[in-house]
């Protein structure tokens, strides 16, 4: 007679065959305090919405805090998005995961000024700011916007976009691959793209999806490859 084997229950096994998270948070109450801080540091950037481009030391101090709300969001995300993949039958997981993503779509619609206000400051003025010591953490950053300028969406449409870039699924991603590599003759892996300082895959991709359907769309294909090799550099 052989012995019916079973899954046993996530609370059943033994800690040491678990995913250890502590090194994001100690508690669940330290997670709680760090998605607390996430929409106040949010607003906190949003004051100086209009003014990124009056000075450096300005755009210095905004990138700084820009760079922190993400750092935090990322981790008070990662956090809760494990929580749920290890177990998915967990309603206070799914609970954490689904309050982390609605705090980061909350920010990225609130700061959907960002990319488009630094882009609109004058290149040659920007361009000297970011040559100096104190912008070499963020100069990759700004290198890669200035890059896509042209290609850069309104801060109408960078909200849009924010709001609804949660609920797109991994299918609807690769339906919009699928399409885009078909027309510009790309595989999956040119779409490689390193997450760094907040610019994402989706980001490159709905851009590139925008101007497969305008007069210059030639122009950005033919560049498509210049494009990638910038937005593929290691982080």
């Amino acid at each position: 007679m052989t012995t019916e084997k079973t899954i046993p229950n996530r609370k059943d096994i033994p800690d040491s065959d678990k995913w250890d998270l502590t090194s994001l948070f100690k508690t669940d109450n330290d997670w709680e305090l760090s998605l607390a801080k996430i929409e106040p540091m949010a607003q906190e950037i949003v004051q100086y919405k209009g003014k990124l481009g009056t000075s450096k030391e300005t755009l210095l101090e905004a990138l700084k805090k820009y760079s922190e709300l993400w750092q935090t969001a990322e981790i008070v995300e990662n956090y809760a998005s494990l929580m749920h993949n290890a177990d998915e039958s967990d309603n206070d997981a799914t609970d954490k995961e689904g309050r982390a993503q609605m705090a980061v779509v909350k920010a990225s619609s609130e700061l959907s000024f960002f990319d488009t206000e630094i882009t609109a400051i004058d290149s040659s003025k920007l361009e000297s700011w970011i040559n100096t010591p104190e912008f070499s953490e963020y100069k990759i950053y700004i290198k890669k916007l200035l890059h896509l300028k042209p290609y850069i969406l309104s801060e109408k449409e960078e909200r849009i976009l924010a709001l609804q870039k949660r609920p797109i699924k991994r299918s609807a991603y690769l339906k919009m691959l699928n399409l885009i590599s078909a027309q510009s003759k790309l595989t999956e892996n040119s779409f490689r793209l390193h997450r760094q300082h907040g610019v994402s895959s989706l980001k490159i991709l709905t851009a590139i999806y925008a101007k497969l359907h305008t007069k210059d769309s030639t122009e950005f294909l033919k560049n498509t490859k210049t494009h990638l090799q910038v937005f593929m550099q290691e982080a």
